[in-house]
Formats: structure tokens, sequence, C-alpha cells
């Protein structure tokens, strides 16, 4: 064990205390919400970079529906609203 350990150390690694159960909340949350600091009132809030919503708890941000998966509820036929087709921004 000790020698498997020295093929994977990188120079300058850090090791991450953590409790289980912030492990498994940190495994369970949304990629694309990160935890930022306000410096003005003195405590985290929490950003989601695909719906740009901001949150002071990541209870708040779960409760609203994601923009992405209401845009998807339109005809995939181009038809109707929604449609899921790429819009050509250059053109």
């Amino acid at each position: 064990m000790q020698a498997s350990f020295q093929k994977r150390r990188i120079d300058g690694a850090r090791l991450q205390v953590a409790s289980l159960a912030e492990v498994k909340s940190l495994a369970t949350r949304d990629p694309a919400v990160i935890e930022c600091w306000d410096a003005r009132h003195q405590r985290p809030y929490y950003f989601h970079k695909k719906t740009a919503k901001v949150a002071w708890t990541l209870e708040e941000l779960a409760e609203t529906q994601p923009v992405a998966e209401s845009a998807n509820q339109g005809k995939s036929d181009g038809s109707g609203d929604g449609s899921g087709a790429p819009i050509d921004l250059a053109n």
C-alpha cells in the first residue's frame, strides 16, 4: 500500500478532510452550482451557472426548475415554441 501511495502522490497535492455527510451532499450536488462568498453579509451564497439563479441556500436553488428543462418541453419537430433546434446567432 505504501508503494501505491508513492506512485500516485503529486507534488503540491492537498489533503481535504470532510465528514461523511458533507461528502455525500457534495457528491449529489448539481455540478453547475458553485458556492461563493458574500463579503458584505459575511456568508456563503450559491450560484447556478446554467440558470444564473442566486440563492442563500441550496434548498432555494432546488425549488426552482432549471430553465434548460422547461425549454425542452416543446415539440421537437420545430413546429412549436422551445423546439430544441439550435439557433444560429451568427447569421
